[in-house]
């Protein structure tokens, strides 16, 4: 059984949340569809946390294990709902393993390019679509450009890094005037 990726990074996150914070459930037993949940009074399984689907009726509930993304309905267990805002906090819960190798591929170009004023971050991933941004190092300037939506599943690291100069410069513009709001999508 190979893990997903999203797994390691939701235990690497949320573990030092339970350990500093002490554990909090926002909602013990009623969850909410794209909750993540941890299940009560059901064997240690792949299941063990999840996101809540829906609720099939007949006390039964269809969940996505966070570990390997298969669905499986489950029936007679009790839940603990995570923290939303904790989960919330960390949309990177959601990628799928693709996503994570974009992102690898992204961090790889950003450090070979050392952009150092204008940083690039990863605005929001969707489906197979990147939507990136360029902000100032030290918040020096409150302009963040946002880029267009870069189709990553068939870009190849030259036609990222092409679309990330583009947008560099695009920001490097942008900032540099004063009252500027940046490009938009």
């Amino acid at each position: 059984m190979n893990a997903l990726r999203r797994y390691d990074y939701a235990i690497q996150r949320l573990l030092p949340h339970f350990w500093l914070a002490g554990f909090r459930a926002t909602d013990s037993g009623n969850p909410r569809a794209g909750d993540l949940v941890m299940l009560q009074s059901a064997p240690d399984s792949e299941w063990h946390l999840s996101f809540y689907i829906n609720d099939q009726g007949d006390g039964y509930h269809m969940l996505e294990s966070l570990k390997t993304g298969k669905l499986c309905r489950w029936g007679n267990v009790g839940f603990v709902v995570i923290s939303r805002e904790w989960v919330r906090d960390y949309p990177r819960l959601r990628w799928t393993d693709t996503q994570f190798r974009f992102n690898d591929l992204y961090s790889a170009e950003v450090r070979r390019a050392d952009f150092w004023m204008y940083v690039p971050f990863i605005e929001r991933l969707d489906g197979s679509m990147a939507f990136l941004g360029f902000r100032t190092r030290h918040n020096l300037n409150p302009i963040r450009t946002m880029a267009d939506g870069f189709d990553y599943s068939e870009a190849s690291r030259g036609d990222l890094r092409t679309h990330l100069w583009k947008w560099h410069r695009i920001h490097k513009a942008c900032a540099g005037q004063k009252g500027g709001q940046g490009a938009g999508r």
